[in-house]
């Protein structure tokens, strides 16, 4: 496999994977979503 196709192939999978695991770890239920999407909308009305 070249390097080309490891980053489009399994590495890219495990680093989606990763990151998919680290942001359901940083909202631990759905109340904890919902704030942090309000959070974030309230942050973007702020800034503008």
């Amino acid at each position: 496999m070249s390097p080309k196709q490891l980053w489009t192939g399994p590495i890219m999978r495990i680093l989606l994977l990763l990151s998919a695991l680290l942001a359901l770890s940083a909202c631990e239920t759905v109340k904890g979503v919902g704030r942090d999407i309000t959070g974030a909308g309230n942050a973007l009305d702020r800034t503008f």
